[in-house]
């Protein structure tokens, strides 16, 4: 213990063990920040405490009786990432506002990509960015609202420049859980041939199952490459939309 320590120490008139509080700081931070380092700090009893915490650390405070209590700090990555979403939504509403789609089908090509490239460069994730230009009331399905149209435009060099932005979003080192868009799972049907050719791929391609399944699903399908069938969907019902989904802990990986 250093001097400035020692002579901080406050005994009790019976001679007994003399008595301090302390901060203990511990590792913290969400996704992919850093953890902080721990920290211990000695004052008179008589004083109140003090201590200097990292930004990412919780604290935890020593009552008398030697019970702790543990409060978490707020985590400036997730702090920087709400702050971040609500600028991108701030961005896509003011889009929206101004969206008049034109008649001619090329210019609202153009359109599609004039948007996707305003809000690339402001998505915090590829998630946000996917469900405000791809998702059911996203840009393009408002800018091609028939699927004829619709099939034609994701053969477009347009589709296929949004497409490479989605990638790049995918690539770049953003964190995987966005708290509007909570996780969801489902079961898949499928061949034995068709699973394993899918597990051999993603072998190939040094990824995950998982991640090669959102790729795939994130290739918008053209209507008319989806066989028509007159017989009644077998296993469960799509779930409803909900009108504001919950946050999750879960990570979005992808």
């Amino acid at each position: 213990m250093s001097e400035s320590h020692q002579e901080g120490q406050v005994r009790s008139s019976n001679g007994e063990s003399d008595r301090h509080r302390s901060v203990l700081t511990g590792a913290g931070g969400g996704g992919q920040a850093g953890a902080g380092v721990g920290s211990s700090t000695a004052t008179p009893a008589s004083a109140p405490h003090s201590a200097t915490q990292s930004p990412t650390a919780t604290a935890g405070t020593s009552d008398e009786d030697g019970a702790s209590t543990v409060a978490k700090k707020s985590d400036p990555v997730n702090e920087k990432l709400a702050s971040e979403l609500r600028n991108f939504e701030q961005v896509a509403a003011d889009l929206r506002g101004r969206l008049e789609p034109v008649e001619d089908f090329h210019q609202r090509c153009l359109q599609a990509f004039d948007i996707a490239n305003e809000l690339f460069g402001h998505a915090p994730t590829w998630v946000c960015f996917y469900r405000e230009l791809m998702g059911t009331d996203g840009f393009i399905r408002r800018l091609f609202p028939g699927d004829e149209e619709f099939g034609v435009f994701l053969r477009s060099d347009q589709y296929h420049q949004i497409q490479l932005m989605l990638t790049a979003l995918r690539s770049r080192d953003l964190p995987e859980n966005d708290p509007n868009d909570p996780q969801r799972m489902i079961t898949v049907r499928l061949p034995k041939s068709l699973h394993e050719a899918m597990c051999e791929e993603a072998e190939r391609l040094n990824i995950s199952v998982n991640r090669l399944c959102i790729s795939r699903m994130l290739q918008l399908l053209d209507p008319k490459m989806i066989p028509k069938n007159s017989s009644k969907p077998r296993g469960r019902k799509p779930r409803k939309r909900t009108g504001k989904p919950a946050q999750s802990a879960s990570g979005t990986s992808g």
